[in-house]
């Protein structure tokens, strides 16, 4: 059911809820009401039910859930309700009737008769209660049964009993949507989910509640990647959970009122994965005459279903036809196998044919010898139809059954296939299998590839994937899944902005696509066909991908002067040439992503939005690229100040990261999806992110990740105005964020903000050199605004009225930034609208505290300051908004004239009562929790020294000073540099 939205509310379930409610007002207003519930085991028929009798529970009741067993024994079901009545009472139904009428003739209140698994009421219940239900409309009674389909005679007996007063109701309980599945799975996980991984779950479940559950439960709490999805995925492969053992056991107890045919007819569908039409069953099943009496039952209890596009009967429900598998031999498989080998024109009996002469295939081992057989060419036609087709599990079950009998190059070279197509399926045990008998060193590179790429190890693959095609091979199958890999290399390096990294990987894959392109003229007749997958076709795709990742590793460098909307007109041009070539949709997107990284690089965020703009092509892709792309959608707004809209696509890029191979991917879309979360609500907010991270080994590797979590911890410190804190998380990884795309040229200008709060204003003109140093470009008003803040920041302290023309200058400029609507210039900083606020504030603060010396500044700083406070205030940021509001109060203040006069300098101060010291104990422990240069750089902070100093004393950069400094105090959980100085006084 998934966790309910509020109380009593179940997802999906709406009007079912409201059906049985109003049935119970009903009893509550003195009348009666049947109600009859129907639907598959698993669909949270049980739930539904006490859900909507939450308010009604304090009335009396009776209640009986049924068991299989209770089937067998006479007057079970009915002696479970009447109060009383014994077995042998109701050997004379009339009597046990009357009696059962006279226990009711005591009802004087509202009171439920509840009948659980009324699919197993036994027949002399059945009679008995037959005789009863008449009488109850004479009493305030609200009678519900529930029952599932496929029931027997007497069970469908009683159901038109109690469905034959007027004032009855018959509710079907069908299962899930796919969209309600999605929704119920963020429900349970508290993660947002991407549509492929919750098809991928509603095709496992079936959409039935509780085995959602059950998938729910399985995925491990935090771990969402692709090995967690596959584990929570093997349970209904392996049917050892409590609810799935229950679901198989409710089909096997259907079974059993079926006829011998149609329960031939419910296998033979459960192992084909195509439609099949009547004729072909009854030439499967041997028959003369397939009756409409063997179909009939197993539509009316929704066990299979006639589809009017392929003119076919299927299997209902995933998981019945799972359920049906799990309970045949290997022998019964492969003989039903044998048959739809037979049955007429089927386009998957080649396959069918093979796995009936091999049942070692089904029974989980390998074959002897099983290195020494082919797979025959057709199926491997089958299987990449199937792959086209996007029936993984299918082509997931055959490539196992393969692997078994065939563990070999041929069966690799599909298995890695399917695995480039579809990333995110769990293809590691035929690739495994496979692997033992492969012979060709090219098929086995790739293999290994694929491992390193599932681990992020990039540059570990590329450079398997080069010296292994350096080699010539004489497979084209080998040869052309090699170039599928190097396309899947050049896509990834694309969105990473890594091409310049996998060229030389590009140049030995050209040579074998034009080997291959020879070859295909004249195919082997033993190698395995693959023209039936569009080769010829494929390699034209192939071709100008390969060309595209070569002019985009050329571009970089090339760029010297960026114009507004260059990078979506460069996404255009470059997507257009992959237009009408089959499978260039995830190529496509990856340009559009390579675009919209490089736009966002050189401050174009208008760009950004014209060229990821449009949910249907960002999804049109994989679910990786797609998060890719929400990951630059969700950082554009942020940067922009729209925080709603930055919220928006964190949700949805960490719901398409959701199950990904990609450990990188998925923990940045993590840290991306409460960027907002945190410069909101501060460190407190993100803190369980942040910790998780920290503890995380994997993050030492993962260059991305320690770079996404480095700004997201920087601006919940901001947020908390702890700027030692945000120069921690900056400086660390400073020299990487120059060079990471999501970032760019602003980074610079947020390290230099937070060195210059925590008082290293010197620190701040070193951002100009390190622009000058990186050669970090942008466009021209991008620019000049960053440099200009910049300037600013570095002379605020000693040039007060420099800064304050710096500020006035570079606020001017940021109009001229385009806004992200239109790419027309923007009134309030365009797509640098959250700089721009900051750059206000510091503004404001500026001539706030030189009221005499920036008087003519006044009017213009306190404009601006006003302008930052509303983006907090739009933006829900309170952090941010309580300093600015001090900021505008103290301008307000010198505009009206109340302020005062700050004192002067060369009048002495009263000197401030002495804060009592720490204890040398205190000092003492406080030493012992940190690092031999912590506790150095403590004992100089307790003697006053200020971080320059202590660069200066101990030979290092006044930026590890910072460091070192932000460390101390996060480690002793003290909240500033004075508590240090005051911890380590005297020391």
């Amino acid at each position: 059911m998934g966790r309910r939205r509020s109380e009593g509310e179940i997802i999906g379930r709406g009007d079912e809820l409201t059906r049985l409610r109003a049935a119970a007002e009903d009893v509550a207003a003195g009348h009666h009401r049947f109600v009859i519930v129907e639907g598959h085991a698993g669909t949270g028929k049980s739930a539904v039910m006490w859900s909507a009798l939450r308010d009604y529970l304090d009335w009396p009741r009776k209640f009986a859930s049924l068991e299989s067993t209770d089937r067998s024994v006479p007057g079970s079901a009915v002696c479970q309700l009447v109060p009383g009545l014994t077995p042998e009472m109701t050997e004379d139904v009339a009597g046990a009737v009357a009696y059962s009428l006279s226990v009711l003739d005591t009802f004087e209140e509202p009171t439920i008769i509840i009948l659980e698994n009324a699919q197993w009421t036994d027949p002399v219940s059945t009679a008995v209660m037959s005789g009863i239900l008449p009488y109850l409309g004479n009493y305030p009674v609200l009678f519900i049964g529930t029952v599932r389909p496929c029931m027997d005679e007497s069970a469908q007996q009683l159901v038109r009993a109690a469905l034959a007063p007027a004032t009855s109701s018959y509710i079907a309980l069908p299962p899930l949507e796919a969209d309600q599945t999605r929704e119920s799975l963020e429900s349970m996980l508290g993660v947002p989910v991407g549509r492929d991984i919750a098809r991928r779950f509603h095709e496992a479940t079936g959409g039935l509640p509780l085995l959602l559950e059950e998938a729910a439960r399985a995925l491990h709490p935090g771990r969402h990647d692709a090995h967690a999805v596959a584990e929570a995925l093997d349970v209904f492969e392996s049917r050892t959970a409590r609810r799935v053992r229950d679901f198989d056991a409710s089909v096997a107890d259907s079974l059993s009122y079926l006829t011998p045919t149609a329960r031939q007819v419910l296998r033979l569908l459960s192992l084909s994965p195509d439609s099949l039409t009547a004729a072909q069953l009854q030439q499967a099943c041997a028959l003369t005459d397939l009756r409409a009496a063997d179909l009939l039952p197993l539509q009316d209890s929704d066990f299979i279903r006639w589809d009017p596009v392929d003119y076919g009967y299927h299997v209902s429900l995933v998981p019945i036809g799972q359920a049906v598998r799990h309970m045949m031999m290997p022998d019964e498989i492969a003989e039903c196998h044998r048959a739809l080998g037979e049955a007429g024109d089927l386009a998957a009996a080649p396959l069918h044919r093979f796995l009936g002469q091999h049942p070692e295939a089904l029974g989980g081992r390998v074959a002897p010898g099983a290195g020494d057989i082919r797979v025959p060419a057709e199926i491997a036609e089958d299987i990449l139809r199937l792959l086209d087709r996007r029936e993984h599990a299918r082509v997931v079950a055959y490539l196992n059954a393969l692997a078994r009998v065939s563990p070999g190059d041929d069966t690799l070279a599909l298995a890695l296939l399917a695995r480039w197509r579809e990333p995110r399926e769990n293809l590691w045990g035929p690739i495994r299998l496979a692997m033992r008998g492969a012979r060709c060193p090219l098929l086995l590179a790739v293999a290994r590839a694929v491992q390193h790429f599932t681990e992020a190890h990039y540059e570990a693959a590329v450079a398997e994937l080069t010296r292994a095609g350096s080699v010539e091979v004489e497979s084209p199958a080998a040869a052309y899944v090699f170039l599928q890999a190097v396309d899947r290399v050049g896509r990834t390096d694309a969105v990473r902005g890594t091409l310049h990294q996998s060229r030389d990987l590009r140049r030995v894959a050209a040579r074998h696509l034009e080997r291959l392109a020879a070859e295909l003229e004249d195919p082997a007749p033993e190698d395995i066909p693959l023209e039936g997958f569009a080769l010829r076709e494929r390699l034209a795709t192939l071709r100008a991908s390969f060309a595209l990742w070569e002019e985009l590793a050329d571009l970089a460098p090339a760029l010297q002067d960026v114009r507004p909307g260059m990078f979506a007109e460069l996404s255009r041009r470059q997507a257009g040439v992959l237009e009408g070539l089959p499978d260039s949709e995830e190529d496509a997107l990856a340009v559009r992503v390579h675009a919209a990284a490089r736009a966002r690089d050189f401050g174009d965020r208008a760009s950004v939005i014209r060229i990821l703009g449009h949910r249907t092509v960002v999804e049109a892709g994989s679910d990786d690229l797609a998060a890719d792309a929400y990951c630059h959608l969700a950082l554009t707004y942020f940067d922009a100040g729209q925080f709603a809209r930055a919220a928006e696509f964190g949700g949805l890029a960490r719901a398409q990261a959701f199950g990904s191979h990609n450990a990188e991917l998925l923990l940045t879309a993590e840290a991306v999806g409460v960027l907002v979360d945190g410069a909101r609500g501060g460190r407190e907010a993100v803190a369980p992110l942040l910790d998780e991270l920290a503890e995380s080994s994997d993050v030492v590797w993962l260059p991305f990740v320690r770079l996404a979590a480095a700004y997201v911890r920087a601006w919940a410190a901001m947020a908390d105005e702890d700027y030692d804190d945000v120069v921690s998380a900056l400086s660390p990884v400073s020299d990487n964020v120059l060079g990471w795309q999501p970032l760019g040229m602003v980074s610079v200008a947020l390290l230099a903000r937070a060195q210059y709060y925590s008082g290293s204003a010197v620190l701040a003109g070193e951002g100009l050199a390190l622009v000058d140093e990186h050669g970090i470009g942008a466009m021209e008003p991008v620019a000049e605004f960053v440099t200009g803040y910049l300037r600013a920041l570095a002379s605020a302290e000693a040039e007060p009225r420099r800064a304050a023309g710096e500020f006035a200058a570079a606020l001017e400029v940021a109009d001229k930034i385009p806004g992200l609507g239109t790419g027309a210039p923007d009134g309030r900083g365009g797509g640098f609208r959250l700089y721009r606020a900051l750059a206000a504030h510091d503004f404001g603060r500026l001539v706030a505290r030189c009221p005499d010396e920036l008087r003519e500044y006044m009017p213009e700083a306190y404009r601006a300051a006003l302008s930052a406070q509303q983006l907090w205030i739009t933006s829900q940021a309170g952090g941010l908004r309580r300093a600015t509001d001090v900021v505008v109060r103290d301008l307000r203040a010198v505009l009206d004239g109340r302020s005062k006069r700050p004192p002067d300098p060369d009048v002495p101060r009263r000197p401030a009562p002495p804060r009592p010291r720490q204890s040398e104990r205190a000092a003492t422990q406080a030493l012992e929790k940190l690092t031999a240069r912590e506790r150095e750089i403590a004992v100089l902070i307790g003697r006053g020294l200020t971080n320059k100093e202590v660069a200066d004393r101990l030979v290092i950069s006044v930026r590890t000073a910072e460091y070192h400094a932000a460390n101390i105090a996060r480690n002793l959980r003290l909240g500033s540099r004075a508590e240090v100085r005051e911890v380590f006084a005297g020391e």
